[in-house]
């Protein structure tokens, strides 16, 4: 009996101490920009270090851009980072610290949490040797499955994959949907990246060379064929493995996409950004070809428009009639998608303050296995 007594107890420190040691451990003195605006999730990819004499503001790319020139202060809601060009107020939210730039009225119009920019602690890593990462991903493709090409896209059914291929200067990034285990559809973007280190953890930044448009992500696990990212978007905080992979099945074309900028995307609503040739159009001119097919519901196939009236970032909803989950035939569905990525001349999308890009969808009414009806 005294040993099944001594028992209990050992056992409770063993999981405590087992619990504890698989919790993840932060910096406290190096934190990442993640998002600006909160319902906007626009980017903010700069790193702020605090050391003995001062912060330092970095860039996406190392440099060191801003100072604060004086000692470092506890980031507690109210107390300011007094910078050359910078002048960072340090504001509370549920999830850690916000800063507003009150010098910058341009990207931070309104003296409130949501409207500043969000901050999270570095990871601590196992040591990454920036070298031999950057030399392992030289022209080797990555795959990680992703539950959205984006996070602002609406996906229930299509399953996808994001592969990354490096070269010396350029990232390819290619997402490819399937249904149903089939590629229906694939899309490519080219954009720029730059990898690394500071305070022994490494980063890396990808996006185009432009404003609202570079993402930044702390490498955070490497391992003989594969890699993780973490990053944060809608408050959340994401983390995607890419492991080594050979070039993905694609679909039979190859589609250019890009964003005009990251973040949240506008909504078709906002300014009436509905298909200019109307429903009645696009009812006879996908309906013309569609393959014969079975059952009653709703298909609805959700995608972004950029600023130059380009679509890419798929999605793909399907409903039976009283609105619970259904699967169609992959003939009609491949049909579909393909006839709705096609399509041109969509109205020209005037910039909204936070916004160049439009979320938008197209929603098909299925009965007996035809297209009846269409909306929005």
């Amino acid at each position: 009996m005294k040993g099944r007594t001594l028992l209990l107890p050992i056992f409770l420190l063993f999981l405590i101490f087992t619990s504890c040691k698989n919790e993840s451990e932060y910096d406290e003195d190096l934190l990442v920009g993640t998002v600006r605006v909160m319902d906007w999730n626009i980017p903010f990819p700069f790193l702020l270090e605090r050391n003995n004499d001062s912060f330092l503001l970095i860039d996406n790319q190392n440099n060191i851009i801003d100072s604060s020139g004086t000692s470092a202060m506890e980031l507690l809601a109210g107390n300011s980072i007094e910078m050359k060009d910078h002048s960072f107020l340090v504001m509370n939210s549920k999830k850690g610290p916000w800063l507003f730039d009150t010098r910058d009225s341009l990207n931070f119009h309104y003296k409130h949490p949501l409207y500043a920019a969000q901050i999270e602690k570095a990871e601590v890593t196992d040591e990454i040797d920036l070298t031999t990462f950057m030399q392992k991903l030289q022209k080797t493709s990555y795959q990680s499955e992703v539950t959205s090409a984006h996070f602002a896209t609406p996906n229930r059914d299509l399953k996808i994959t994001k592969t990354f291929t490096f070269s010396e200067d350029k990232l390819e990034t290619l997402h490819t949907y399937y249904y149903q285990k089939e590629p229906i559809y694939t899309e490519k973007e080219v954009s720029d990246f730059h990898i690394f280190e500071r305070k022994g953890k490494i980063f890396l930044s990808e996006g185009q060379d432009r404003a609202n448009a570079v993402n930044l992500f702390q490498v955070t696990k490497v391992g003989p064929e594969s890699f993780s990212l973490r990053s944060f978007r809608n408050m959340e905080e994401v983390t995607e493995t890419y492991k080594i992979s050979e070039a993905p099945e694609e679909a039979s074309k190859i589609h250019i996409f890009e964003r005009c900028m990251e973040g949240q995307p506008g909504e078709y609503y906002h300014d009436n950004l509905t298909y200019p040739k109307g429903n009645e159009f696009l009812i006879r001119k996908i309906s013309k070809n569609a393959p014969p097919a079975s059952g009653d519901g709703y298909i609805t196939v959700h995608f972004t428009i950029n600023c130059n009236g380009e679509m890419g970032h798929l999605g793909l909803e399907q409903m039976d009639r009283e609105f619970q989950t259904t699967s169609f035939e992959p003939a009609l569905v491949k049909h579909l998608i393909q006839e709705v990525m096609e399509l041109k001349d969509w109205p020209e999308i005037p910039a909204g303050r936070f916004y160049k890009d439009i979320h938008s969808f197209l929603m098909f009414r299925i009965k007996n296995g035809k297209i009846t009806d269409l909306c929005p």
